[in-house]
């Protein structure tokens, strides 16, 4: 569940699927936000896709699913302008 903060209340914004999500991040990329969602065990193998997602008209959708493996940790990095 991905909440908001909104007067002084965190109130929710959108639930969004994970399988034992360890970690997460938010980055933005020439104005567009992005939540990266390291995704760690699925109940059945630790072989699971990570997700990132893109802010587009007020909602979080899937941009890419990556390979992961037992994912623990996201970071997003820049090198000479290019993420």
């Amino acid at each position: 569940t991905i909440y908001v903060l909104r007067e002084g209340q965190f109130e929710v914004f959108q639930q969004i699927d994970t399988h034992g999500a360890i970690d997460c991040g938010h980055f933005e990329v020439n104005g567009t936000h992005y939540l990266a969602v390291a995704n760690n065990y699925d109940g059945v193998t630790s072989n699971v896709q990570s997700t990132v997602y893109m802010l587009r008209q007020g909602r979080l959708e899937v941009f890419q699913n990556i390979d992961s493996v037992g994912a623990s940790d996201v970071e997003h990095f820049e090198v000479d302008g290019t993420h």
